[in-house]
């Protein structure tokens, strides 16, 4: 279990590795770095996965929906309300053996208390720092790896309908690397020439401002909430 009160050794968060000394010690077997991922806290109090930097990269799975392996970045996992009620579990991936369901107790990162508390969380207990200080040894750092983290520009996104009509649909997203949502109204059918005919054919008695005619394209329109 993890929670507020129970504050992490560093500064990173609970840290999970096959190190004896992270807050969450893992078996030593083949993928699972010494210090491989950690549960924290981002600037928005949004609770994440965060890679440290691992071999081998950590994968979230939302539902079905996998993000990773992603090397030293993170994944928000609570605390946005796309997130929350979500029925299919959440499930952190050091290796495909190697695999954590997270269950995300509902919390309010508006609130004073909770705040209070991530930042106390967040600053860690320095009790790591005291260990490798007092053998006169650094944190073990990870070999070089030949995985990659994905883009920016790759799909770190979550889908959820929210509504649909004859000739559109639309739907709920959420990017989990920057916590950004927008609503997107797609076209059921975007190539098909009658949709489109029969929508300008509605909109034909509208009265419109401009004079300008309206041109009617089969594109995706964005939203922001």
């Amino acid at each position: 279990m993890i929670a507020l009160d129970i504050i992490p050794k560093g500064d990173r968060g609970t840290e999970v590795g096959c190190d004896p000394l992270a807050d969450i010690s893992l078996p030593n077997v083949p993928g699972v770095s010494y210090r491989h991922f950690s549960l924290t806290f981002n600037d928005d109090y949004c609770l994440v996965v965060r890679d440290l930097q691992s071999a081998r990269g950590t994968t979230v799975n939302y539902g079905g929906k996998e993000i990773g392996p992603f090397i030293g970045t993170e994944c928000i996992v609570g605390g946005s309300d796309f997130l929350r009620g979500k029925d299919q579990p959440i499930i952190i991936k050091a290796t495909r053996r190697v695999q954590f369901r997270l269950v995300v107790e509902p919390f309010d990162p508006s609130s004073k208390e909770f705040r209070d508390g991530v930042d106390r969380y967040r600053a860690g207990s320095g009790q790591l720092e005291e260990i490798f200080e007092g053998v006169g040894i650094r944190a073990p750092t990870q070999p070089h790896t030949e995985v990659q983290t994905p883009a920016d520009n790759e799909n770190t996104q979550l889908v959820r309908r929210i509504g649909q009509g004859r000739s559109s649909v639309v739907q709920h997203v959420f990017d989990v690397k920057t916590g950004r949502q927008h609503a997107l109204r797609e076209a059921l059918d975007p190539y098909n020439p009658a949709s489109w005919s029969e929508r300008a054919a509605k909109m034909g008695p509208v009265s419109h401002v401009s004079a300008q005619p309206a041109i009617l394209y089969p594109a995706v329109l964005f939203c922001a909430f």
